[in-house]
């Protein structure tokens, strides 16, 4: 099963399996696409399948960092670019 990305206005929701995550815009500081397998030791959430996916979006926020593993990567990063 993938993640799945929403744009709910003021949040974003990302959904996996049977975990929601909902993460207010405001407290987004930084998105972008990671080049290490894991990201590094600042990312306190992974969400996804590590091993069946290229893509690797990174979500810092003022409280967590999240890890994103995807194959809609560039269709993740741009939507949560424009919010």
């Amino acid at each position: 099963m993938s993640v799945k990305v929403k744009d709910n206005g003021d949040r974003i929701t990302i959904s996996w399996l049977v975990s929601k995550f909902n993460i207010d815009k405001k407290e987004i500081t930084n998105v972008y696409e990671g080049s290490e397998y894991a990201g590094d030791a600042s990312i306190s959430v992974h969400i996804g399948h590590p091993y069946a996916n290229t893509d690797r979006i990174i979500i810092e926020t003022t409280s967590d960092n999240y890890l994103i593993y995807t194959s809609n990567g560039d269709g993740i990063l741009e939507l949560l670019q424009e919010g």
